[in-house]
């Protein structure tokens, strides 16, 4: 069966910018649809901010008119073969690659549906240079961020192995020698921050990112559309099919670790509330749905949990583990993060 999205024309900013957008109702393709969804969010702002007498800026933005018209004819749902056609396009007309490089990345963009690896910088919120998600993320020109961040000092001795490895699977490597102090240490706060958000990432974001810019967010194993208003607050774009009937939800706010005080808003990011919109969404109560979202962190962190507990050092009277525990069979083979993308 050939891979369909739902799609949802959404209306945003004060500019009243109508933009279609993916969205996603099975687990598996968020990198894809994440990708498509800032790549058109980030043209709206390209063309308003050079268009500004327009009556419609999204409507004068070159870069993704094929994109976006595609998306608007689709009558709610399109098949991921033509979207990822013209991602294609846009990479030979936009990207400036060269020739070996635009190969590479344009036979891996009909496997983003699957997911995508990619290795994180724990210390500043990118992602390793040699990440190859890195390479697809700026041939699309397309900011990537998280808030998987660890404070550069705890006072503890394991604050000079998170600077000077830094990289996720780095210290997943650490990990696997597992014989000192420090190992143990490191796996602590693996373990304390699982849900990939902490206080001290979330304040990184909010202090690097620019007003009015969208990013690539990476969280929970999930990648996502993130947007800092020119109010200076962090936004997430719904893309759950739940919501496709419910226009005036747009984004969900992204002020806490733990969610508790995310709010539901508009497009032009007016909070939502209960008497705006009926209070069930496909069924589902808006209240369940954090509920939801909160024992979908519990699960990713006891998922974690029994990783990093895997890679606990053996005791000395026996040989150290010549293996990890992977997706693959082979030694050299990286953990993956691109698995558990649920859709609540």
């Amino acid at each position: 069966m050939r891979a369909t999205f739902p799609t949802k024309t959404i209306r945003w900013t004060q500019y009243d910018q109508k933009t279609p957008i993916l969205l996603q109702e099975k687990n598996g393709p968020c990198p894809f649809i994440a990708i498509v969804n800032t790549l058109l969010l980030q043209d709206d702002i390209e063309a308003r901010t050079v268009q500004l007498d327009s009556s419609d800026p999204s409507e004068c933005s070159s870069k993704t008119a094929g994109l976006r018209a595609l998306l608007k004819s689709a009558n709610g749902r399109i098949d991921m073969e033509v979207i990822t056609e013209e991602l294609i396009n846009y990479l030979v007309s936009y990207s400036g690659l060269n020739s070996e490089t635009l190969a590479s990345v344009k036979s891996q963009i009909p496997g983003l549906v699957a997911g995508l690896d990619v290795d994180v910088n724990l210390t500043d919120g990118s992602c390793a240079k040699n990440c190859f998600a890195k390479t697809i993320f700026d041939a699309f020109s397309l900011n990537f961020v998280h808030g998987w961040c660890r404070e550069p000092t705890l006072g503890i001795t394991s604050d000079a192995v998170f600077a000077e490895l830094q990289t996720y699977d780095a210290l997943q490597d650490f990990l696997l020698k597992g014989n000192s102090e420090l190992a143990a240490e490191a796996q602590d706060w693996f373990v304390t921050n699982s849900t990939q958000l902490t206080e001290y990432g979330l304040q990184q974001m909010n202090q690097v990112l620019q007003p009015d810019l969208v990013s690539v967010f990476f969280r929970n194993n999930h990648f996502s559309t993130l947007y800092k208003g020119t109010n200076q607050d962090l936004y997430l774009l719904i893309t759950e099919r739940d919501f496709s009937k419910y226009r005036n939800y747009v984004w969900q706010s992204l002020n806490s670790v733990s969610g508790g005080e995310d709010l539901f808003f508009t497009g032009d990011l007016v909070p939502m509330f209960e008497e705006s919109e009926p209070t069930s969404v496909g069924g589902v109560d808006l209240e369940m749905a954090r509920a939801l979202q909160e024992e979908e962190d519990s699960a990713i962190a006891a998922a974690l949990q029994k990783k990093l507990n895997s890679k606990k050092p053996a005791p000395k009277t026996k040989d150290p583990p010549t293996t990890r525990q992977s997706q693959k069979s082979t030694k050299d083979t990286k953990a993956k993060k691109k698995d558990a993308c649920v859709v609540v």
